[in-house]
């Protein structure tokens, strides 16, 4: 899985960093929403970790873009300055998660691992909706072959027998 992470403050994604590297996700870090965000229309994440409060852009506009873009990527927002007013706007756009400052790492290692979780879940739904629409198709097919075969067996059997259709 691949995570974006976006935050001014350089202890706060070093900190994130050290706590993802022993968990196998991979991580792109940028302190720049602008830079991030063309990273994330270059490599599509799966999910964006960012805070509210940055340079330029704030994290309910980043939140925005990456829904418009790629509704499937999940957004956790993070913020040392909570208020009302963002974590309405963070629920209303659709948030995975708003947390705030300080961090507890293990929960948002844990918000991956159930991410990560839920992607394998649909991704195997999505195989197994396939294969069945392929059977599906395949049954429907031998159908029409097997209908064909009865109408004309049917068909041929009553001109045999001097019956004949109106």
């Amino acid at each position: 899985m691949r995570v974006l992470l976006l935050d001014d403050d350089a202890a706060c994604l070093e900190s994130l960093i050290t706590a993802l590297n022993p968990t196998g996700y991979q991580c792109d870090a940028f302190m720049d929403p602008v830079e991030a965000m063309r990273a994330y229309r270059q490599h599509k994440h799966d999910v964006v970790v960012t805070d509210i409060q940055l340079p330029g852009m704030n994290g309910i506009q980043v939140l925005k873009l990456v829904r418009s873009w790629r509704i499937k990527t999940e957004v956790i927002l993070i913020t040392g300055y909570a208020d009302i007013e963002s974590a309405i706007e963070a629920v209303n756009q659709h948030a995975y998660a708003y947390l705030v400052k300080p961090l507890n790492l293990g929960e948002l290692v844990q918000m991956f691992d159930t991410i990560a979780q839920q992607r394998r879940k649909q991704d195997k739904l999505r195989s197994e909706q396939m294969r069945m629409v392929q059977e599906c198709s395949r049954l429907y097919k031998l159908f029409e072959e097997m209908r064909m075969f009865l109408d004309k067996t049917c068909n041929e059997g009553g001109k045999k027998n001097g019956v004949h259709g109106t």
